[in-house]
């Protein structure tokens, strides 16, 4: 499995099970997260990256 081969996986994966375990929104790890974009700002990134089809 991913998590026995990569330890920075495992490590992500041991925060989510952790934050899931508690149950606690205020102890959730965001710098793990990726931020959540609206509409307008994902539109914008993917047209600077290039990615619109």
């Amino acid at each position: 499995m991913l998590v026995n081969k990569n330890a920075d996986f495992r490590e992500f994966i041991d925060t989510i099970n952790g934050d899931i375990q508690t149950n606690d929104k205020r102890r959730i790890a965001l710098q793990y997260y990726d931020k959540v974009l609206d509409d307008e700002s994902l539109d914008r990134y993917l047209s600077e990256k290039g990615l619109r089809g």
